[in-house]
């Protein structure tokens, strides 16, 4: 998800864990940008038309997770987010748990709660008889949040209304990455090691009896064995991970490419290996590799996924990429 100050995509290229919570997320890297605060409203919005919060729904209890938010029970909501009926003990009816979906959307796209901070009571008040601080919220935002927040639950929107007002094209993705586990690298290391060790040992070998050769062969194999092992398990695995921003491929570190430097972008293979390959729009090329119909290698899919994967990454391609990928690519044309 991108923030406010562009924090989130380095953060997340960097392969460090993501916040926990979306009150995590806003304190650390500031609010969420217009686009992901309403594709975070819309997800929120499916999950409330399956299923009801239950007092669940404020930053805290919202999970950013990989596959969308996550409305998990985390102790009690922060006055701002409790709606008005409850405030005045009423009983939690499904338009409450809208009206705590407009408190999360403003928190979400200004960094502050709605009805402000401080004691309780006074949180309280403000929820039952002021307006909430939308300022700095873009105006469509602005106006469902404060539809949701309405003071009669029946005048706020429904699941399916707060769906029906946020365009279709805003769908929560974080970022997704792929990367081969260190354990499958370190087993590759440790079968090429117990074959080609005693090969490697002949020479060392040639002057002892039979038994000798086979204690030597072995331990040699072992010794050889463990220590690849470990050096398959410390190296870090070729990782492929893209966002809204660009690509990143981490070989030794990670490279990251814009999608501005971009002019098409595609999976090409030839019936037994599928390889990432990009098209640059200039003389920028972060990304140096093969040469492949004009386009530049960023790597081959068996380095970060299993070929079964290529689907979800044409998918991700296509979200993230938008126009610049294509399901075949042709090379851009000749100057």
């Amino acid at each position: 998800m991108t923030h406010t100050d562009g924090s989130e995509p380095a953060h997340a290229l960097a392969g460090t864990p993501p916040p926990a919570s979306l009150r995590d997320a806003v304190d650390r890297y500031g609010p969420l940008a217009p686009a992901d605060a309403a594709a975070l409203a819309a997800e929120l919005a499916r999950r409330l038309a399956r299923s009801p919060a239950g007092r669940g729904l404020h930053p805290s209890g919202v999970l950013l997770a990989e596959d969308g938010p996550r409305v998990v029970e985390s102790g009690a909501a922060h006055p701002s987010f409790v709606s008005p009926e409850e405030a005045r003990g009423h009983d939690v009816v499904p338009p409450s748990d809208v009206f705590a979906l407009g408190a999360v959307l403003a928190f979400a796209a200004t960094g502050r709660p709605p009805f402000g901070t401080g004691p309780a009571e006074d949180v309280l008040h403000r929820v039952v008889h002021d307006e909430p601080d939308l300022s700095g919220m873009p105006d469509g935002l602005a106006a469902l949040a404060a539809d949701c927040l309405a003071k009669d639950p029946a005048e706020r929107p429904t699941p399916g209304d707060v769906l029906a007002r946020i365009p279709g094209e805003a769908v929560y993705v974080r970022d997704r990455r792929w990367q081969v586990s260190t354990h499958f690298t370190a087993g590759l290391f440790v079968t090429w090691m117990f074959v080609l060790l005693p090969l490697f040992a002949l020479p060392v070998l040639h002057g002892l009896g039979t038994s000798g050769r086979i204690a030597a062969a072995a331990a040699i194999s072992v010794l050889g064995g463990g220590l690849f092992t470990l050096l398959g398990l410390w190296l870090p695995s070729d990782r492929l991970t893209l966002n809204r921003d660009g690509l990143a491929f981490r070989y030794v570190a990670d490279t990251f490419v814009p999608w501005n430097l971009v002019e098409q972008v595609g999976v090409i293979g030839d019936g037994h290996e599928h390889k990432l390959v990009i098209w640059y729009a200039g003389d920028e090329r972060p990304i140096e590799g093969d040469d492949l119909h004009g386009g530049t290698v960023v790597c081959s899919i068996s380095d970060v996924m299993a070929e079964e994967e290529i689907v979800d990454l044409r998918a991700a391609l296509a979200h993230f990429a938008g126009a610049r990928y294509v399901e075949q690519p042709d090379p851009p044309a000749e100057p």
